[in-house]
């Protein structure tokens, strides 16, 4: 049946998910590309970074169904009818969550799109992008031991992300 609409275990499944492929791709353009690096500011890197996010988001959601911090938080997507996720569904709902949920990484806007699709989130108990795609977001509960690597991996993840530098 039906679970209960939790924008938190959303919110932070996917920001342990962005905060994983950022470190990882910063760790690899440091290393294979520095001048980049050098040359864009940071906010631009993230954003840049975000938007190629989607279509690893997409890949991992179309062949494996989830990505880790969905796994973590066991936030499971799909389909209404119950069948599998086309890579084309999963990157039009991905770019459809960049945009529409996290203002494509620009931090006023994500601020604003974010407050809106909490709204409509807890008021219909779906977001614009698993409406329009006809994705369904189901959660099962998640238990302490869960919870305590959960942020055990977000303490370590954001520890070596402060250290890129």
């Amino acid at each position: 049946g039906p679970t209960q609409v939790r924008p938190w275990a959303r919110l932070w499944a996917r920001l342990f998910d962005v905060y994983v492929f950022t470190l990882v791709a910063l760790k690899a353009i440091l290393i294979l590309m520095p001048q980049i690096h050098a040359q864009l500011n940071d906010w631009v890197l993230l954003i840049i970074l975000g938007f190629i996010w989607v279509f690893v988001e997409s890949l991992l959601l179309s062949t494996v169904q989830t990505t880790l911090g969905k796994w973590l938080l066991k936030v499971n997507i799909g389909l209404g009818s119950g069948g599998p996720i086309s890579y084309s569904q999963a990157l039009s709902r991905s770019l459809n969550v960049w945009l529409r949920g996290f203002g494509a990484g620009v931090p006023i806007v994500a601020i604003i799109t974010m407050i809106i699709a909490n709204r409509q989130l807890t008021k219909n108990g779906i977001t614009s992008w698993d409406r329009d795609g006809g994705f369904s977001v189901s959660h099962e509960k998640v238990g302490m031991p869960r919870v305590l690597a959960t942020i055990g991996l977000v303490v370590t993840v954001l520890a070596i992300f402060s250290a890129v530098r």
